[in-house]
């Protein structure tokens, strides 16, 4: 009855040295489309060096950073950064970070094209066709990514 989004990477580094960077994020959605829950785990060479977790509680959500409480917010979410992997957004409305577990604005940069700034400065910049997310392009600081739709 749930909806329930996911997306695990794994990036492997070789410059001098080599080193594994691991980000896997998980939403899940209730059959309002309201989020329910959220996970976020960033690895660094298998080990955890950043966890955020997010559930839904009344009328707000519970926050855990690295496995510890850390508050209650208010205020219901319906999309977050992981489900503009899937579906277009809706401007009206903020974006749950998963990571951040923070609300972000989103831009309209174009017919189908959005923009969202997040707090480690990362712009990222999302294409849609006919709905669907086909091009996600990351400008980071120290690199660039883009990810496509394989059809």
């Amino acid at each position: 009855s749930s909806v329930i989004y996911t997306v695990k990477s794994t990036a492997v580094y070789k410059f001098l040295f080599t080193f594994k960077i691991n980000f896997d994020y998980k939403t899940t959605l209730n059959p309002e489309g309201t989020i329910t829950k959220t996970d976020f785990i960033y690895r660094f060479n298998d080990k955890v060096k950043e966890e955020a977790r997010l559930e839904k509680k009344n009328n707000g959500y519970a926050i855990y950073m690295d496995g510890e409480y850390m508050k209650t917010t208010e205020g219901i979410y319906s999309q977050s950064a992981l489900t503009m992997y899937f579906s277009e957004p809706d401007i009206s409305k903020p974006i749950l970070s998963e990571r951040f577990l923070k609300p972000m604005d989103i831009e309209r940069k174009g017919s189908h094209k959005y923009k969202v700034v997040f707090p480690s400065d990362s712009e990222n910049y999302y294409y849609y066709e006919n709905g669907i997310c086909t091009r996600i392009v990351i400008d980071m600081t120290i690199a660039d990514m883009e990810f496509l739709l394989v059809r």
